[in-house]
């Protein structure tokens, strides 16, 4: 099953054109995927967004606004799955402190503190095989002087 965000299936059938139109052929399977297969439409899971890395992971920096923890681990859960099958093996979450009630509702999927960077907790999670091969936090800095 495809899934698309919620507000980029928005954002596609606003710009389709109406029935009446010449090109409204070529986009007809796009209509019937988003009525779904019977008479009910098909539900969207909205999924977080997250930018690829070279290394099969996922980084979510920009969680939504106001969110309920309820409503995130719902997103969290369905983006993890769709990642897992797109074969990916890591995710890094950025929590603001701001919305901090976030990271136990991510700490219930098995994320774990990494660092923190200012007023942002930095969270994650390994889903490759065997043991965790993500890097550890630097805890020192060596500097050469001239």
């Amino acid at each position: 099953m495809a899934v698309f965000s919620s507000a980029v299936l928005r954002s596609v059938l606003n710009l389709m054109p109406t029935q009446g139109s010449r090109s409204s052929g070529s986009l007809r399977w796009l209509r019937r995927f988003s009525a779904g297969p019977g008479p009910e439409p098909r539900s969207v899971r909205a999924l977080l967004s997250g930018e690829s890395d070279r290394y099969g992971g996922v980084t979510v920096r920009h969680l939504p606004g106001q969110i309920s923890e309820s409503t995130f681990s719902s997103m969290l859960r369905d983006s993890l799955s769709q990642w897992r099958s797109e074969g990916r093996i890591a995710v890094w979450l950025y929590v603001p402190l701001a919305q901090c009630r976030l990271a136990e509702a991510a700490a219930v999927h098995g994320f774990t503190f990494h660092h923190a960077l200012g007023d942002t907790a930095v969270l994650s999670l390994w889903m490759g095989s065997g043991e965790s091969r993500l890097p550890g936090y630097t805890t020192h800095q060596v500097g050469g002087g001239r």
